[in-house]
């Protein structure tokens, strides 16, 4: 332990230049809830903010259905889930000039008010139970000498402090670890309240990258470590402006106005790393807005920076990666030229929605438009694709060549290209359209034929035409960059039986067996009454000076904008459950169904993918590239010939 005092004071000092004024503590980590305050007490969420409070009461409960459970565990459960509802804050600062902790001047602190005496006991007895215990221990707690109540012990690498603490007249109940002089440090960077009328914050939090620095630092001078590796990474992730003395800070708020719920985004200082992360500065235009349907369910529609494949390219150059060898050779395999043919053709705007002209919200729906600069090249260039395509097929597989391929078809003065499987019952057909100024990809042919009338003006007025999205458009008195558009009013009634499953889930928690008549009655409201006059969110980014800000507001009700973010997604649900079906099948022809089925690695993927995890989405959808990936290495091996780009489709 003597050993760690010295020597941690002193890595911690030869790396404390540049984060910030020597003997000021720099914020890294601060966040800060507000309790119950994120439900309110009226209005749509007050069953459920009634029925989150007798929690405790019903987790008082349980000791006496489950003779197993230790009493102390049902209290610590109670204390616990009531502390939630109350105002909590976490930090993470690092203070070149306190290192006495340990953690290299790092310290990390959890704080939360406690409603009375007796409940800061009792956390303070059952975390002191669980710390004594613990092997990481040097040596057994000892009354703290820093603060009257609390405890404190050493591990190998940091000070571990605990107990309650009073602020004023507040009675809080603190972890601390690490280096932690002052555990109010950080709490003035959090972001001042936002400027709407009655706002209420439930969080605000605040994220400073330069403090990260001398974690990065030290790393790299870590016994062992890859210098070099580390170095190139040091440099890279400090060039983003991730690590540095003028690293980005982020400032998060969120909470409930009058009119809306707002959370309020601000990425400061992210203009110096506009290049490096291909940040636009470009607004979006009338004739971007107009690309997406009235009745449009969802929508997001943002500008690109087109000169950031030109520095990518370039970047990849001066790290020796043989750019221009790979491009040279798709050319000369393909017929297409990737950066001239399809990236430069390309315009600086993307939209993707579904809507009610497109095909009644759903995901067939669905519609993918990118600006077109080009339309030319860009036409050439998708036929060659098709030719490609088609040949690929046929050469693979003479009978699949007979049934699958690219086809092209016109309807009210427009050229579609389409994937058929003639003779087969397939009820998808991906299909490509283009326009002089919009190029447009949907999972249907209605889509996209309704989306080509939409990109030539044969549609309604578009997105604009919505007053709801329209008015938050122009009070961001500022060039837009990127926006998002929910119509709660339309994807809530997707996203309602979810809420009726989570309310009836909770309602039924918190009932008691015992007949003491605890109820919270109907957790969700009744759709009419939940639907009433439900706000759409609207999410909309734009610059100030250097700083990227990115505002949402939303319906003041909680459940309203679950449902409706919940509605939005629902499309996609099949899409999961495809891929779940798909890997399962898999799992099948490897023996899945088996004693230790559930041991394999992609059924528990899919199982989590159905069940909402992001993660084994994504793992999903990697899978399925490894699938094209093979596919190309099989087309790369074959050598098709260059001629099959000549045939027609």
């Amino acid at each position: 332990m003597l050993r760690t005092r010295v020597l941690v004071p002193f890595v911690a000092a030869v790396v404390s230049v540049g984060v910030g004024a020597i003997g000021q503590p720099v914020p890294v980590l601060v966040v800060h809830t507000h309790g119950a305050a994120a439900l309110s007490a009226d209005g749509p969420d007050a069953a459920l903010r009634s029925a989150l409070a007798m929690l405790p009461a019903r987790v008082a409960e349980l000791p006496g259905e489950a003779p197993d459970m230790p009493p102390e565990a049902a209290a610590l459960l109670r204390t616990a889930m009531a502390a939630i509802a109350r105002p909590a804050t976490l930090s993470l600062c690092y203070d070149p000039m306190n290192v006495a902790g340990g953690m290299f001047g790092y310290g990390f602190v959890l704080s939360f008010e406690c409603e009375n005496d007796a409940d800061a006991e009792l956390l303070h007895a059952m975390l002191q139970d669980g710390i004594r215990q613990s092997p990481a221990l040097l040596g057994p707690p000892e009354a703290s000498e820093a603060y009257d109540g609390m405890m404190e012990a050493w591990t190998a690498i940091a000070q571990v402090r605990y107990g309650p603490r009073r602020v004023g007249g507040t009675l809080r109940y603190e972890l601390h670890v690490g280096s932690v002089a002052d555990p109010s440090a950080g709490l003035d960077a959090l972001p001042a309240a936002f400027n709407a009328p009655g706002f209420t914050p439930t969080v605000s939090a605040v994220v400073n990258l330069a403090g990260l620095t001398p974690a990065a630092t030290i790393a790299r001078s870590l016994p062992g470590a890859q210098a070099p590796q580390l170095a190139q990474a040091t440099a890279q992730m400090q060039a983003a402006g991730l690590i540095g003395e003028h690293a980005m800070r982020i400032t998060m708020q969120d909470g409930i106005a009058k009119d809306a719920a707002h959370t309020r985004t601000i990425v400061h200082g992210a203009g110096r790393y506009r290049e490096t992360l291909g940040m636009s500065t470009t607004g979006l235009t009338p004739d971007d807005l107009r690309i997406v349907p009235a009745d449009a369910h969802f929508a997001s529609l943002g500008t690109m920076d087109m000169g950031f494949p030109d520095r990518l390219l370039a970047q990849l150059r001066a790290n020796g990666v043989p750019v221009d060898q790979i491009l040279g050779e798709i050319g000369r395999k393909t017929g297409i030229d990737p950066v001239e043919d399809i990236l430069r053709a390309l315009g600086g705007s993307v939209a993707v929605y579904t809507s009610d002209s497109t095909g009644g919200g759903s995901l067939l729906s669905g519609v993918i438009a990118f600006s077109v600069r080009d339309a030319e090249r860009l036409a050439a260039a998708r036929t060659k694709v098709a030719n490609l395509v088609n040949g690929a097929i046929a050469q693979e597989n003479d009978r699949a060549g007979m049934y699958l391929r690219i086809e092209p078809w016109t309807h009210d003065g427009g050229e579609f290209y389409t994937f058929r499987a003639r003779g087969l019952p397939v009820p998808v057909e991906l299909t490509c359209a283009l326009t002089d100024r919009w190029l447009i990809l949907a999972p249907s042919v209605q889509a996209a034929v309704a989306a080509v009338r939409q990109a030539t003006g044969r549609g309604d007025e578009g997105l604009a035409a919505n007053r709801a999205f329209a008015s938050r458009f122009a009070a961001a008195n500022a060039p837009v960059t990127a926006a998002t558009f929910i119509n709660t009013d339309r994807t809530l009634r997707a996203g309602y039986p979810f809420l009726v499953l989570a309310g009836s889930a909770i309602g039924n928690a918190v009932r008691s067996p015992h007949g003491d008549g605890r109820d919270p009655g109907l957790v969700v409201p009744l759709y009419n009454d939940l639907h009433r006059n439900a706000q759409p969110i609207v999410q909309l980014s734009w610059w100030e000076g250097d700083d990227k800000i990115t505002h949402t507001t939303g319906d003041r009700s909680l459940l309203v904008r679950a449902g409706g973010v919940v509605g939005a997604g629902a499309p996609l649900m099949p899409v999961v459950a495809f891929a779940a079906l798909a890997s399962a099948a898999e799992q099948g022809r490897l023996g899945m169904f088996d004693s230790d089925w559930l041991r394999h690695p992609q059924t528990a993927l899919a199982a989590r993918a159905m069940l909402g995890d992001g993660a084994a989405r994504a793992v999903m959808l990697l899978g399925a590239s490894g699938g094209y990936a093979s596919w190309s290495a099989d087309w790369e091996r074959d050598a098709i010939p260059l001629h099959a780009t000549d045939a027609k489709p």
